[in-house]
């Protein structure tokens, strides 16, 4: 996506003295004559970006009072609020980390001040000094314009994760507690993982090995390892449905895992009947 810049006309090529925004790499550009100086990249100097055609602006209008010059230059100044309202922006979004919000009343003041050198340097009207300093006081009013224009920019800081240092204070208090959440979540599962399935698998090798120092007595440490690997089982699921309830503490209790790994959930032996025969068993019964 194309972004907004800031460049000075002799980089396009222009003779031109004025403000040029540039679009991305495409050669179409906005020329605000109204701003005498060069200006930098918005995201580099944007005070000055700003502070240029704030001096520019009262400056130009004054000259108009004193004949310097003539009152119909006054129009061009009507470009001027553009070129203010981006520069606004770039304060809030590329300015320093300090407080910019005197940016908004500043635009306001000048606004006021051309307003009132402009009603001063009309040869239809008989203003004064007072009335330019009233219509400047009054440029105060447009401050609540000006502040959206302005949080806009403080937006854009905001999601580029560039704030001030309050800002930053808060995402690093966010960061910690999502570390500590994360180290407090490994260490249960741990905790847990050791005192059923570690402790269930560990009866589970020394009934086996049990059973194989004792060839007299396999059925019994058979029935035992069933037991052991099922209780093991069980300790798993009975894990998964308390991390299940832990991630989802507003939602409808776990259901119960009627089968886990297509073990059934019956810590019974099955009846007699229902055993599977060993390989070759059969055979050696209808001998």
């Amino acid at each position: 996506m194309p972004r907004a810049r800031w460049a000075p006309p002799e980089a396009l090529g222009s003779r031109a003295t004025g403000m040029v925004v540039r679009v991305g790499d495409s050669p179409r550009t906005v020329i605000a004559p109204f701003s005498g100086a060069p200006f930098g990249d918005g995201a580099a100097a944007p005070a000055t970006v700003l502070a240029v055609p704030l001096a520019v602006s009262p400056a130009w209008a004054a000259a108009t009072v004193a004949g310097a010059l003539p009152f119909a230059w006054l129009a061009a100044l009507g470009l001027a609020w553009t070129a203010e309202l981006a520069a606004l922006y770039a304060v809030g979004a590329h300015g320093p980390a300090r407080a910019t919000w005197p940016a908004p009343v500043a635009v306001g003041v000048a606004g006021g001040a051309v307003l009132g050198f402009a009603v001063a340097s009309d040869p239809a009207e008989s203003a004064g000094p007072g009335t330019v300093a009233l219509l400047t006081a009054l440029g105060l009013v447009t401050v609540p314009w000006l502040l959206p224009v302005w949080g806009l920019g403080l937006l854009t800081r905001a999601r580029r994760g560039d704030g001030g240092r309050w800002e930053r204070r808060v995402l690093d208090a966010m960061a910690v507690r999502v570390g500590e959440a994360v180290t407090d979540e490994r260490h249960r599962v741990a905790t847990g993982l050791h005192g059923t399935v570690v402790e269930h698998t560990a009866r589970l090798v020394s009934r086996a090995e049990a059973g194989l120092s004792t060839p007299e007595d396999r059925r019994a440490a058979l029935a035992a390892m069933t037991a052991a690997a099922r209780g093991a089982l069980a300790g798993l699921r009975d894990l998964l449905d308390a991390m299940d309830a832990a991630r989802l503490p507003n939602s409808h209790p776990p259901r119960p895992r009627d089968r886990l790994g297509g073990i059934p959930d019956s810590t019974t032996a099955p009846p007699p009947g229902d055993r599977p025969e060993a390989p070759g068993r059969g055979r050696a019964r209808h001998r």
